[in-house]
């Protein structure tokens, strides 16, 4: 990403909910790991890319949940 420090209210957070990637919000509380991504389109991309976002939440998704949830992302930005 990009390297900014923001506060963990101002970016998008992304849990594993019933075995997909889902966006949630930041006071939502649900159990196990999350991601916290920069809400910048740059940024969102990054998260997509590889396997960034499945090694950050320890989980393997099919490609594409991950791809339908960056573009779901991207469009929430937009």
């Amino acid at each position: 990403g990009c390297g900014q420090r923001l506060q963990q209210d101002d970016l998008l957070r992304i849990k594993c909910v019933e075995d997909r990637p889902q966006i949630v919000g930041a006071r939502t509380s649900l159990p196990g790991r999350s991601a916290y991504v920069c809400p910048s389109e740059g940024c969102v991309r990054a998260a997509g890319k590889g396997r960034r976002l499945q090694r950050t939440l320890r989980r393997e998704f099919k490609r594409g949940d991950v791809e339908g949830l960056i573009e779901e992302l991207i469009c929430k930005l937009r």
